[in-house]
């Protein structure tokens, strides 16, 4: 049986270095999951970010050899930061926290939304809270950012915004614009308080999936801000993003040529998308990480579990930027903890250089 030879830091380490490394890192993308491990509410997870903390540890403890930091945040922010109103899931009745009310609820009202500022605010006082004890550890500060698209969605309403996209095209580019200078603000905030060099940038595009919405809709509405907000952290100096292309992107790919993502980040994908189809699509300068489905982490065998993750290996163990073992999407919290150990157990069989 193969015996790790590097710790997971050294792993991911080299791995950003572009230098050979003993294994296929496994990254969990785990909070609700983690928060089951640690015997907490994914509510106290989500709304305590010492005890998110306390839960990757947990996580980490009871299975060894799991790669990349904690996770923590979620996709459906943006309301409670610009007033709107959430529900945390103190009940475990949902997998993230909910929007209860937007911040807007007609076109009109938009010219009255103020962007507001993050420090202080919303999920971007918890994510700096996370980000200072990560830093306290000597871990890196993780500035959990969504797309000005999907911040939008948020302060708008996820259905509302799509039919904006025919119905009010100018008030969807209102908030859009909004949306993208709280971002930028909030990146400011931490590249001040942290330094740049020591943050990295998570950036989550569900809403801009090819399911929900067309490629032109995507060239015409998201492309420019989730350009400019690039732009704007690279000129801040952050230098490694992940970016969770959420969903079937595949139509979208060809307007990501002109959003300049720094070198060597990583680009994680869901099993609709083709690994190696997105590799060649970016190039051997980015780190490509996927595509375990979460229906089989969810509900299948160890055995299905092994054998779904060999195919990720197989396909992309030799990718020239490289390439880490991890869910489709976040890691269900009703995964059995022996589907985690399948992972891990898949990487060192097939994963091993």
């Amino acid at each position: 049986m193969f015996q790790d030879k590097m710790t997971p830091k050294e792993r991911m380490m080299r791995l950003i270095q572009k230098k050979p490394i003993d294994r296929v890192p496994v990254i969990p993308f785990s909070k609700g999951y983690s928060a089951r491990i640690a015997g907490i509410s994914r509510g106290d997870f989500y709304r305590y970010p010492a005890k998110a903390v306390e839960a990757d540890a947990k996580l980490r403890a009871r299975h060894p050899g799991l790669d990349g930091g904690p996770s923590y945040g979620w996709a459906d922010y943006g309301a409670w930061d610009f007033g709107g109103e959430i529900k945390f899931p103190f009940d475990n009745e949902s997998q993230t926290p909910q929007v209860l009310k937007t911040p807007i609820q007609s076109p009109e009202e938009v010219s009255q939304l103020a962007v507001p500022d993050p420090r202080g605010n919303g999920i971007m006082q918890l994510v700096f809270e996370f980000s200072q004890i990560m830093r306290q550890k000597g871990g890196r500060a993780m500035v959990y950012l969504v797309s000005p698209g999907n911040c939008a969605a948020s302060i708008i309403g996820k259905k509302d915004m799509l039919k904006w996209i025919l119905k009010h095209p100018g008030q969807l580019h209102e908030v859009m614009r909004k949306a993208t200078d709280y971002l930028k603000a909030t990146t400011d905030w931490f590249a001040e308080e942290f330094g740049a060099e020591n943050c990295t940038v998570y950036l989550g595009y569900p809403i801009e999936s090819n399911q929900l919405i067309s490629p032109k809709h995507f060239k015409d509405f998201f492309q420019p801000y989730t350009r400019e907000l690039h732009e704007h952290l690279l000129s801040r100096g952050i230098k490694l993003c992940i970016e969770h292309i959420c969903g079937d992107h595949r139509g979208n790919l060809e307007y990501w040529r002109d959003i300049p993502i720094p070198p060597r980040s990583i680009i994680t994908i869901g099993n609709i998308m083709s690994l190696r189809d997105t590799a060649d699509f970016f190039g051997e300068d980015y780190i490509i990480a996927g595509n375990v489905s979460t229906e089989i982490l969810a509900a299948g065998t160890p055995e299905e579990v092994k054998q779904e993750c060999k195919r990720c290996i197989d396909e992309g163990k030799e990718l020239p930027g490289g390439f880490v073992l991890m869910p489709a999407c976040n890691l269900p919290a009703v995964t059995p903890q022996e589907s985690v150990d399948a992972m891990l157990e898949a990487a060192r069989e097939f994963g091993a250089y």
